[in-house]
């Protein structure tokens, strides 16, 4: 038969929302003697993980005024351990808000800060074994409504921080009214001369004129345009005898001379070809002709 375990952590975490959905805002706490409790993480074996659950509650402020804030139930687990343990060390609880620009949500607007002695005053002996009970009130004035986060940070000596996660609390109230924005502050742009073509009526009659300040315009404007373009074409050289041409006419020159070349040369070989095959005369017949008597 299987039996299904689930970590005290986890029914710690059950519990404590269970209080918190009927409205109650620790579990069955009761101050005790911290000195002389054994059940504490070590610099051996330190805790590792938070457990923490956080609600919307009224409390004593900073100025010992009552205020709205946030009630919270801490416990803190070590490795391998299912039972939670009272800690020393410095505990810092970061609040954030969703109010003013997003740069600035992105930053606490008020840190708490424990040292280990300040922070035992919090602990209690719960049913569930050692755990913190703490009051954060919201700094900012009125009663404007919030959505906050909290996380709770443990520093202990001879390990790393750690950090619980970041915990969701929506603090009721009127909704604050959107900031107006200023008009940013924007320099007048620099003037500049510009020249608008208008048609100026003169005296004479009802005929429209060029004023004489555009046509002197037009007039340097066209003298501008004649000198660059002469500048222009000072600046283009004469280009001189292309060497490609040059190179062209001499290979068509020597192509001409191998294909005349070509067509002498067969011509050559004919003729010595009908000396060689021509009927040698004897030469006693050359002899014979020459010495024959005259009639």
């Amino acid at each position: 038969m299987k039996h299904l375990i689930v970590p005290v952590r986890f029914l710690a975490l059950l519990l404590l929302l269970s209080t918190s959905n009927s409205g109650c805002t620790s579990l069955a706490l009761s101050t005790w003697d911290w000195k002389g409790a054994k059940n504490f993480a070590s610099p051996k074996k330190p805790a590792v993980e938070i457990v923490a659950l956080w609600e919307a509650a009224e409390g004593k402020g900073v100025d010992g005024m009552p205020t709205r804030g946030f009630a919270g139930q801490l416990m803190f687990f070590q490795h391998n351990n299912s039972s939670p343990v009272y800690v020393k060390g410095e505990v810092m609880i970061h609040l954030y808000d969703d109010q003013g620009a997003t740069s600035e949500q992105n930053k606490p607007i008020h840190q708490y800060k424990f040292d280990s002695g300040a922070w035992q005053v919090h602990a209690v002996d719960s049913t569930l074994g050692p755990a913190y009970q703490v009051f954060i009130p919201y700094v900012r004035k009125g009663r404007d409504q919030a959505e906050c986060a909290l996380r709770v940070q443990l520093t202990q000596e001879g390990s790393a921080d750690i950090y619980s996660r970041m915990i969701s609390v929506k603090l009721d109230g009127k909704t604050p009214k959107a900031a107006e924005q200023p008009l940013a502050q924007q320099k007048p742009a620099p003037k500049e001369n510009v020249l608008v073509e208008t048609l100026a009526r003169r005296e004479q009659g009802k005929r429209l004129e060029l004023s004489s300040e555009l046509l002197d315009s037009r007039v340097k404007r066209v003298t501008e345009q004649q000198n660059e373009i002469q500048q222009v074409k000072a600046e283009v050289s004469v280009p001189s005898s292309d060497e490609r041409d040059e190179r062209i006419r001499r290979l068509e020159q020597q192509l001409s001379n191998l294909l005349n070349d070509k067509s002498q040369a067969p011509a050559e070989r004919i003729n010595s070809l009908l000396q060689e095959n021509a009927p040698k005369q004897s030469a006693s017949y050359r002899q014979f002709r020459l010495n024959a008597p005259s009639e």
